[in-house]
């Protein structure tokens, strides 16, 4: 177990605390049973938070994700509970 603070977090993983939250909604974490989308892993949920910072903002611009398959993807996924318990819809 490693203990984090907000500087270290943004140097190791190129994450703020804030997005933690959204990033592990995303790929989704096994160790706390939490679902993820489909086919989002650790790679594309760091450049999806990178280029949209939150995952209100990547739902509001899903248009602007080029990758087709992606898209429907995220629209399946935004129906998962942890969408929804976070207020992430």
């Amino acid at each position: 177990m490693e203990i984090l603070d907000d500087k270290s977090l943004i140097e190791q993983y190129e994450l703020t605390p804030a997005q933690v939250v959204d990033y592990l909604a995303l790929m989704g974490d096994s160790s706390d049973n939490i679902p993820g989308v489909t086919g989002v892993g650790e790679k594309t949920a760091k450049e999806l938070i990178k280029q949209f910072s939150s995952l209100d903002e990547i739902y509001k611009n899903l248009d602007k994700i080029s990758k087709k398959g992606l898209q429907e993807k995220l629209k399946a996924g935004k129906e998962l509970p942890t969408f929804t318990r976070t207020g992430n819809r």
